[in-house]
């Protein structure tokens, strides 16, 4: 399939995501909103192969802002995805006739998009550019470890969220994402222009992913119809039973092959989702990956679920921690929906129960990383009533 250099439909520069191509005496007109654009040649390219069209007078609106349902219905042209998830009937702000619901339904299959929250999409919010990095790491199933260095050069360094920081450090190394005057700004929106820019630059990556997975769907099914070729001659023969054994063998490889093409979909971090002992006390931490919360994701201690008592280290949620009620537990399994991910804590073979506490005490909300939890140990942050003292609005760490 050539997905890449044939199916990205001109979608990118309306606000309509309109699918026809601009005729040629468009493309080139007098005059152009792009003309001496920093994208300009990129933009061009792409319009002049038919993968994007502007406004119908020469225009393409490369600095207007990209939402996440339009970012997300280029990259399934560009991609060739054609499977829509049913989950998308979980987002209530997804209506069933709105222009996007099919390309965020398959946004949600293929993977390398998620809600928001456990029943929103927000389509039509900006895409940020940490927000496109993941998706575009997603899509060329990296896995491997981020020399996270390469950040180091950006005054903003501390802007990314957690669950962006390998993404973003990933496409800079790869010379896929630039910064501007020593920054990043991972929180900014991303323009028509950077969209297609960072598309334009990681297509060849893509196109070999793409490649890749073509020839797992194309190895797939030649094993299953020799499957198929092969029962069919043993029952035939003499040997019916063996034959059919063999086949169930290979039907059971068929699958297995079958699985391994679309990669599982971590709910959290695993470098970052830890216990952490400070000696005197212990906590389990889970950095989520984009889309993923407690409010969408059951949390799981040695087969008891806690996550009522997980609470919430940063402001959106990204980051919780749970506060131990026994010692050194062995494992934590998260799941969401259909996803699932377990991650090892310790090596505790015969771990006790946890306790699930019918409500956390407010101090738990004051218990970080470091020195913030010695205040906690002393219990200096309670009156004599043991009220909580002081309740601050914002901790920066």
């Amino acid at each position: 399939m050539k997905k890449l250099q044939a199916q990205i439909c001109a979608a990118l520069m309306t606000s309509s995501i309109a699918l026809g191509a601009l005729p040629s005496a468009q493309v080139f007109a007098a005059s152009s909103d792009i003309d001496g654009h920093w994208a300009q040649q990129q933009i061009l390219t792409f319009a002049e192969n038919g993968y994007i069209a502007g406004d119908g007078t020469g225009n393409y609106l490369p600095n207007q802002i990209m939402t996440r349902a339009q970012f997300a219905a280029v990259i399934n042209r560009v991609m060739g995805y054609t499977e829509e998830s049913p989950s998308i009937a979980n987002y209530t702000d997804v209506e069933d006739s709105a222009w996007y619901r099919s390309d965020l339904a398959k946004a949600l299959s293929a993977g390398y998009m998620s809600g928001t929250s456990a029943t929103t999409m927000s389509p039509n919010q900006p895409v940020t550019r940490e927000q496109a990095a993941v998706m575009i790491v997603r899509l060329l199933e990296e896995n491997t470890s981020v020399d996270l260095s390469v950040l180091d050069d950006f005054t903003d360094r501390g802007d990314i969220s957690a669950f962006a920081v390998n993404a973003m450090a990933k496409l800079i190394s790869d010379g896929y994402l630039y910064g501007a005057d020593g920054k990043l700004m991972p929180q900014k929106s991303m323009t028509r222009a950077e969209g297609i820019a960072l598309l334009s630059r990681s297509m060849d990556a893509l196109k070999d992913t793409n490649l890749e997975e073509e020839k797992e769907e194309t190895k797939t099914e030649e094993k299953d119809n020799s499957n198929k070729g092969s029962s069919g001659g043993s029952s035939g023969g003499g040997s019916s039973s063996g034959g059919g054994g063999s086949s169930s063998g290979g039907g059971g490889s068929s699958s297995g092959g079958g699985g391994s093409s679309k990669p599982s979909q971590n709910i959290a971090k695993a470098a970052q989702t830890k216990l952490v002992d400070l000696g005197r006390s212990q906590y389990v931490v889970v950095s989520f990956e984009e889309g993923f919360s407690k409010d969408n994701t059951k949390l799981i201690i040695d087969g008891v679920d806690v996550t009522s008592n997980f609470t919430n280290v940063d402001d959106d949620g990204t980051i919780v921690k749970w506060e131990l009620t026994s010692l050194n537990p062995a494992k934590l399994v998260l799941e969401s929906g259909n996803s699932k991910q377990e991650v090892k804590l310790t090596d505790n073979q015969n771990p006790k129960e946890p306790e699930v506490l019918a409500s956390v005490p407010e101090s738990y909300n004051l218990m970080a990383n470091g020195a913030v939890a010695v205040w906690d140990y002393h219990l200096t942050n309670y009156d004599e009533a043991g009220v909580v003292r002081v309740y601050p609005k914002k901790n920066n760490i």
